[in-house]
């Protein structure tokens, strides 16, 4: 995996001994120019559409196509690749500075045949959705409540 920047433009590759490519698109006013799409947390990496390119942009100052991710935001890149044992799925997260500036925050990538989900750090590690566990705590208190209500009435 790069990711490197040069005055104007900001890019993303991956590479593989039997192949990569990235999550991404053609530029509708340039087709000769890929871009990466910009991922959301939870979002399972190999359900996304891959371009069979090893490079794309994530940002640039004249590409307008390459504007997914703004100045300051967070967000994640999915990628695969193979190394002969099958395809492998994994997500970059970075951060955007000004123009073509980024921060690599950090990455992960699954063994050969193995679901990953953007944000997701191991085989165990559940990615919620964001507010979810909010949710799940508002349930808990809920439930917790209604068994008290219950007990109460019971006797």
């Amino acid at each position: 995996m790069t990711l490197f920047t040069s005055d104007v433009y900001a890019h993303f590759g991956v590479r593989g001994l039997a192949g990569a490519g990235f999550a991404g698109f053609y530029c509708p006013s340039n087709p000769q120019h890929a871009g990466v799409s910009k991922l959301s947390r939870g979002q399972f990496i190999s359900g996304r559409p891959f371009l069979a390119r090893e490079s794309g942009l994530i940002a640039g100052s004249f590409d307008v196509c390459s504007q997914q991710f703004g100045d300051g935001e967070i967000g994640f890149i999915g990628f695969k690749f193979n190394n002969g044992s099958g395809d492998q799925y994994g997500w970059v997260r970075i951060k955007m500075g000004n123009r073509a500036d980024f921060w690599l925050i950090d990455y992960a990538y699954a063994d050969p045949g193995e679901p990953i989900r953007a944000g997701q750090m191991s085989s165990n590690d559940i990615v919620p959705e964001e507010g979810s566990l909010g949710g799940l705590a508002l349930g808990a208190a809920g439930l917790l409540a209604w068994r008290k209500r219950r007990s109460r009435a019971a006797r």
